[in-house]
């Protein structure tokens, strides 16, 4: 058996933004499963989706081409990503 890691993607996603992020997701064939989180203090209202592959197996790529599209529907849309290690990238519609 190989060393090889699992990547995890995971995704906060929010009342109006859930439905058509997941279909999204959904016509690209990207696999996703709904994490539920408890915990004793306040958390945010959104829900957490999670994508997860075998590291060379992640497909960023497409990815990467719902997060654009999914954007590009509706200007209004953003999309905070953070790296591990600390780094946030903000994408916002025109």
């Amino acid at each position: 058996m190989g060393s090889e890691r699992v990547s995890v993607l995971e995704l906060t996603l929010f009342e109006h933004s859930e439905a058509s992020f997941l279909r999204a997701l959904d016509e690209a064939d990207i696999a996703h499963s709904r994490t539920v989180i408890f915990s004793t203090a306040p958390q945010a209202s959104g829900v957490k989706e999670v994508i997860s592959a075998v590291s060379d197996a992640m497909p960023w790529n497409a990815i990467a081409k719902v997060i654009v599209a999914w954007i590009e529907a509706r200007h209004s849309r953003e999309v905070m990503i953070t790296t591990e290690d600390g780094k946030i990238f903000h994408v916002k519609g025109k």
